[in-house]
């Protein structure tokens, strides 16, 4: 039972891509596409802020953002709508808690202008048309007119449509070079080497086999539309910031020329960008006025699982941890059971300086269930427990509920668990109700929390704690509404025929069990014919 300090990630990672406008006649008779590499542009510029989880540093609580670009603003969009003043943009993302596994994003586009693009790709044709399922061989040639640069790659999408899921199987044939990744997923396929590998003016190939579902619809066919895109980084750039709260960078990198990153705490930044060149092709699916068709490509945030970064800005936090633990766990417990007004858990106390900024609580434990698995994973799917933050007297700061399931497993091991929460008190008690069900029963399924006797104070070891102390809700009140309603009565009746575990908080008459007379009684109550 090791120590291991809660560690977390905060990224930002930053792109520049384009909506691109084709002149019609560029195109099969059997409506592949050929591009030559003149185009006009509208530039897209995105940025992404994620708190990973299991990294370095700590959830990311509030941030703003200002964004001054060398050409006027189009349009601006994300999680929070930016304010717009000519060439420059505000977000403010203050009241946004950024916990792990979750991101924000936001971007702006402004007006591109017209360039030459040095590849060229070319497809044989295939216009293969689907009423059942079946597979498809896509063959791709391309080349490479510039191969300047750090990293080359490549790209092959089969993304869902609303009448066919394709997925891609394999990669049949390439003569493209891929020392830096071969990355074949079931929507995504992607090739990269670096640039003086790639030999300009030469053409490769890229054969791939992709397998297409059909999805009924009203439709009797449908047209399979693979898309392959081709790019090309010119140049990566890293730089170091130090320890700050504020992250200022000026990009002088496409159409975004600086951006001020403020936060509320220090964070060591760290920025590594590189600015992309690109170009795709697919099948024309849609015609728009004045004789164009219009190809929007996604911007391209993730990349393949490999070690290695291709933009992104990032902040790392030290945290402080306190704890007990001398490295043996000693024992384990499975304490709390929740009613409707009272429990039982297992608590710790901790001393702290304040103001403490409490993020996380980690424990050591797992689950565990006595079914079959199919069983056990369906009740533990939907199996909730909690954690109360208390004061030195016992007075509630903060709950929270989380499912076995995000958390734990069935093999002990250190858990994470994120909490936002200042401690304005010298000691605080964290207290955990596992909401396990009793050992006796038919069925039983719960979690088991080590404890270590050694290293915890003598008086909270292995504490357990009926928290009645805190605020009481109306007796009757099980959907925890405040009022007792046809909604309580509904929660009995579904505990009385088995649609949901029952709960003694629900025992109104105090036999010991959940069955009809409860029903009877709160509905009494509510018509005001009995009291509870």
């Amino acid at each position: 039972m090791k120590r291991s300090t809660l560690k977390s990630e905060v990224a930002l990672p930053f792109s520049t891509v384009k909506v691109e406008y084709y002149p019609a006649e560029i195109h099969t008779a059997d409506s592949d596409v050929f591009h030559p590499g003149f185009y006009s542009t509208v530039n897209y510029s995105h940025f992404e802020v994620h708190n990973v989880r299991d990294k370095i540093g700590e959830p990311l609580e509030g941030f703003e953002a200002h964004l001054n670009l060398k050409k006027p603003v189009i349009s601006v969009y994300g999680d929070r709508m930016g304010v717009v003043s000519d060439s420059a943009v505000y977000w403010n993302f203050w009241d946004m808690i950024l916990d792990e596994d979750y991101g924000t994003y936001f971007g702006v586009l402004t007006e591109g202008v017209e360039k030459f693009m040095p590849f060229e790709i070319n497809r044989t044709v295939n216009r293969t048309k689907f009423s059942s399922d079946s597979y498809q061989i896509v063959n791709v040639a391309f080349r490479y007119q510039n191969t300047s640069g750090d990293t080359c790659y490549i790209r092959l999408k089969a993304n869902d449509e609303m009448t066919l899921r394709p997925e891609i199987v394999d990669v049949l044939y390439t003569d493209f070079p891929s020392s830096k990744w071969f990355f074949v997923g079931s929507h995504d396929l992607s090739i990269g080497c670096s640039c003086a590998e790639v030999g300009e003016g030469e053409e490769y190939q890229l054969t791939a086999l992709v397998r297409v579902e059909f999805v009924r619809s009203t439709e009797h066919e449908a047209i399979f539309k693979p898309e392959f895109r081709i790019y090309r980084i010119t140049n990566v750039n890293k730089s170091f910031y130090g320890n700050t709260s504020q992250l200022i960078w000026d990009l002088n990198l496409g159409d975004a020329s600086r951006i001020e990153i403020d936060t509320s705490a220090n964070y060591s930044w760290m920025l590594q960008t590189a600015p992309i060149e690109s170009v795709w092709l697919e099948q024309v699916y849609d015609i728009i006025f004045n004789g164009m068709y219009l190809f929007s490509e996604d911007y391209w945030l993730s990349h393949p699982d490999q070690d290695r970064t291709i933009w992104m800005i990032r902040a790392v936090s030290d945290t402080t941890e306190v704890g007990y633990d001398d490295g043996n766990m000693d024992g384990s417990w499975s304490i709390g059971r929740r009613g409707v007004d009272h429990g039982r858990g297992s608590a710790m106390l901790f001393e702290v300086t304040p103001p403490f900024k409490l993020t996380a609580v980690k424990v050591y434990g797992k689950y565990y269930c006595n079914n079959t698995q199919d069983f056990c994973s369906a009740l533990l799917e939907n199996q909730t427990f909690i954690v109360f933050v208390l004061d030195s007297k016992m007075n509630l700061i903060k709950m929270k509920e989380f499912k076995y399931t995000d958390y734990f497993t069935e093999n002990y091991s250190w858990v994470t668990i994120p909490l936002d929460v200042t401690i304005n008190d010298t000691e605080f008690y964290i207290l955990i109700d596992t909401n396990s069900s009793a050992p006796y029963a038919d069925w039983y399924s719960g979690i088991r929390i080590a404890y270590d006797e050694r290293s915890s104070p003598e008086e909270v070891r292995s504490y357990v704690f009926n928290w009645v102390k805190f605020e009481k809700p109306v007796r009757g009140d099980l959907d925890g509404d405040g009022n007792v309603t046809i909604n309580d009565v509904t929660m009995v009746a579904y505990m009385i025929t088995g649609k949901m575990k029952p709960d003694l908080g629900a025992d109104f008459n105090n036999n010991g069990r959940i069955d009809i007379g409860d029903l009877a009684k709160i509905a009494y109550y509510i018509v005001g014919k009995a009291k509870l």
